[in-house]
């Protein structure tokens, strides 16, 4: 059957697929989970609140993001479930907002602090966390990024599951996907001593009861922000952020 040609009319064109994929995304992120996810708390805590209270469009480069890292990520779980005596994936953690100590998934109420690493060693007794990393710096070698920490946002994540576990070693795994010189892959192991997972654990705890105090309130402004975060790394993703305006009206105040 031919196809249809590129050159077809503007007025003949069939509507583009795009619109329904981004609104599906939105969909699935509007999906209530209980209790406030690990993510919020690492990332932008004013951004988690500000979706809640007013979930903008998607963007072609969210629905992007959300697709090539979930492909990546789900092709790594795929892997590990064959070999299930290894890995686990997906463990569900839990810390409670009153303790700021490791619960059970029956012990939680809707405001504790829940995490799904993507995997969990068996053997070894720790989380991994899936990373892809697609910039072209990787392959044009200009910054040496192979050798450089990566992004405080990864490490972070992987540190809170970490602490929720109460688990002195964690990994990342990252993968470089437009590397075409050494592998693809890197692992960069952590380990942390308990007094340092209680303390990520009472930040954590802090946060968390941040953001229900804004959303409660439906008062972005009483929720952390990374605007003025003292290192780039942190604060990157408010080039992207669709509060961006918003937020910086109210931090200018």
């Amino acid at each position: 059957m031919p196809g249809i040609p590129s050159n077809v009319p503007d007025d003949k064109k069939l509507p583009s697929t795009l619109p329904i994929l981004k609104e599906a995304l939105s969909e699935h992120y509007a999906k209530e989970r209980p209790g406030v996810h690990v993510s919020d708390l690492t990332g932008c805590v004013r951004k988690a609140v500000w979706q809640k209270l007013d979930r903008r469009p998607l963007t072609d480069k969210e629905l992007n993001n959300f697709s090539s890292g979930r492909g990546i990520d789900g092709a790594i779980e795929d892997l590990a479930y064959i070999k299930r005596e290894n890995f686990r994936q997906k463990p569900e953690l839990w810390i409670s907002i009153t303790t700021g100590e490791p619960i059970f998934w029956y012990e939680a109420t809707e405001k504790d602090i829940c995490a799904h690493p993507d995997l969990w060693d068996m053997k070894l007794n720790f989380p991994i966390e899936g990373k892809s990393n697609k910039t072209e710096t990787v392959w044009l070698d200009k910054f040496d990024t192979l050798n450089s920490p990566p992004p405080k946002s990864n490490t972070k994540q992987l540190l809170a599951y970490m602490a929720m576990a109460n688990k002195t070693y964690g990994r990342l795994l990252i993968q470089y996907v437009n590397n075409k010189k050494t592998s693809a892959f890197r692992e960069v192991d952590y380990t942390r001593t308990l007094p340092e997972l209680r303390e990520i654990r009472r930040e954590l705890v802090m946060k968390a009861i941040q953001y229900w105090r804004a959303l409660e309130a439906k008062d972005v402004s009483l929720a952390p922000h990374i605007m003025n975060e003292p290192e780039p790394d942190d604060r990157f993703l408010c080039k992207i952020c669709p509060y961006y305006t918003e937020c910086k009206k109210i931090n200018d105040g």
